[in-house]
């Protein structure tokens, strides 16, 4: 595969076309119903464009229907908008890197769950025994 250089137009299109996905995530809207190109009709590009690729492959490409779920609740949570209205940037300024749904397990980072915050939401005493030698091993402390 050749390289592909930073602002060349390939360049462009795989970011735009990671975004468009992105917000097919974030709306729940079936990806396999739609080519890419019917997808840009169908939204404004101003709804789906978000220049962050690295938020958009931790948060959003690789969270689960849960994390999600999680993810738009708190949205509508700090807005008081219907996530189905938001614009995947207004999603973006607005959660962030959900420090505090990481925090409480309820989302992932990369498609790695916080293990020790499943672990105590379960009910597990991380502070002795296997769990936390387990978890030690894990968080590489």
């Amino acid at each position: 595969m050749p390289w592909i250089a930073v602002g060349s137009k390939k360049d462009i299109q795989i970011r735009e076309n990671k975004s468009l996905n992105a917000y097919m995530f974030w709306i729940d809207a079936d990806c396999y119903s739609m080519t890419p190109l019917e997808a840009r009709d169908k939204f404004a590009k101003e709804i789906w464009w978000v220049d962050a690729d690295r938020w958009i492959r931790m948060m959003i490409l690789t969270q689960d229907p849960e994390g999600l779920t999680a993810m738009r609740e708190e949205y509508t949570k700090k807005t008081g908008k219907d996530w189905k209205t938001a614009s995947l940037n207004s999603v973006k300024e607005t959660l962030g890197f959900c420090q505090e749904l990481y925090q409480q397990g309820k989302v992932m980072y990369s498609g790695s769950p916080n293990f020790k915050a499943i672990m105590i939401n379960e009910g597990v005493d991380v502070s002795t025994g296997l769990a936390k030698s387990v978890l030690k091993k894990i968080e590489g402390v």
